[in-house]
């Protein structure tokens, strides 16, 4: 028996014709079974990069969130309690803003080298701040931390490590006033706005209790810290609050923007304490000063923020008339988190100086010794305080790069 292959075909025995017919068939048979095949492969590489998009859409976050709750092989899953388990659209992604429950969030990316960078800037000033001068830091954490489930939350690395890092890095003058306890304590309540990245009126009032139990009392006189029974009768409020969350989102363009968000706007909490004071607000351009009121009570929904002091103005003093014996004049050095806690400071100073850190343009080392500052408030939400470009302003603002000198 020979054989020999001719055009791809094999052939035996000369019997050409009717081999040669069957060969063909076959290889017809074979051409449609590799169509076959590549059609599967193509079908299997979709399934396959489906199943990964479901993954990390859908279950990574549980997987990354029960890890970092400590989870491994043997933890018992069936312990976790259902009731404690979140509800709602909790994995909602609008833009950059995460939505949960009708409210929005943006998510921290705060790392220890930012940290470090924030407390190293901190130390920097100290050399352009007489030693007499008590200095205060609060660095604020955000309601991502405070209020999200943590099993919702993206890292294991959190707010309150990063507050600890800022916290270590600090020279020993600087008194850290750490609020998170007390915030996470009272998280039920209405501390963080739904569609504002920032925090209440109430959330700044029980930080402002913490900041005045690291004050010695004659500084600060106990009786000018209002109960909170007694601050329900002075709130003021304004319904109907779209806050910049909702800029932040894709669907901003869609009516009323993020439907669940827009199904729950804020209500802007103010309190007007009974104190007799002046307030100026100051052209640092031209150095005119005006007077003006600490609250601004002409505020449309629109712009409900405006009620607070500082929203409208980076340079404002308050002048304290009310008969104490307390000479302490305290400057407050803030992004827009001060603005809310600024108010209740005034009741228990003779002066309160509030200077905004992305608005301000002078030398605050000579502000501090020409106005005889004898105490120093840091406030910074823990996403500035992990800002290279805020933290290089505040740097400026002191070696009086901004004004020039």
């Amino acid at each position: 028996m020979s054989s020999y292959t001719h055009r791809g075909y094999e052939h035996r025995n000369g019997g050409y014709g009717r081999r040669r017919r069957k060969s063909v068939s076959l290889r017809r048979r074979r051409k449609g079974g590799g169509y076959l095949k590549i059609l599967l492969a193509v079908l299997g590489t979709v399934l396959a990069v489906g199943l990964v998009v479901v993954f990390f859409k859908y279950l990574k976050p549980f997987v990354d969130s029960f890890s970092a709750l400590g989870g491994d092989s043997d933890t018992d899953i069936a312990a976790l309690d259902t009731a404690d388990m979140p509800t709602g659209s909790f994995d909602s992604v609008d833009g950059d803003v995460y939505v949960s429950d009708g409210s929005g969030y943006l998510v921290f990316n705060g790392i220890d080298r930012t940290a470090g960078n924030y407390s190293a800037v901190i130390n920097s000033v100290m050399s352009n701040i007489s030693a007499d001068v008590d200095v205060y830091n609060m660095v604020v954490p955000t309601a991502y931390e405070i209020k999200l489930d943590p099993r919702l939350r993206d890292s294991a690395y959190t707010e309150r490590d990063n507050l600890d890092r800022i916290a270590s890095g600090l020279m020993n003058r600087i008194i850290n006033v750490d609020v998170y306890d007390t915030l996470y304590n009272n998280r039920d309540d209405y501390i963080y706005f739904h569609t504002e990245d920032s925090w209440t009126a109430m959330g700044a009032y029980y930080a402002f209790k913490d900041f005045v139990s690291f004050v010695d009392t004659p500084d600060f006189p106990t009786e000018k810290v209002f109960p909170l029974e007694e601050m329900v009768s002075l709130k003021g409020m304004i319904k109907g609050y779209a806050g910049s969350l909702i800029d932040r989102t894709t669907s901003n363009l869609q009516p009323n923007g993020n439907k669940e968000l827009a199904a729950n706007l804020d209500t802007v909490e103010f309190y007007k304490l009974p104190v007799n004071y002046t307030c100026y607000s100051v052209d640092d351009s031209t150095g005119e000063e005006k007077e003006t009121e600490l609250y601004s009570f002409d505020t449309s929904p629109e712009n409900a923020m405006d009620v607070f002091p500082g929203y409208s103005s980076s340079h404002l003093r308050i002048i304290n008339h009310d008969a104490y014996d307390s000479d302490e004049r305290l400057l407050i050095v803030k992004d827009s988190y001060g603005d809310l806690i600024s108010g209740y400071m005034v009741s228990g100073y003779n002066q309160v100086h509030i200077i905004d850190v992305n608005g301000y343009n002078g030398n605050v080392s000579s502000y501090i010794r020409e106005y005889d500052i004898t105490q120093v408030l840091f406030v910074s939400s823990i996403t500035n305080a992990n800002n290279s470009l805020y933290c290089q302003r505040l740097r400026d603002l002191f070696d009086g790069t901004l004004a020039g000198d």
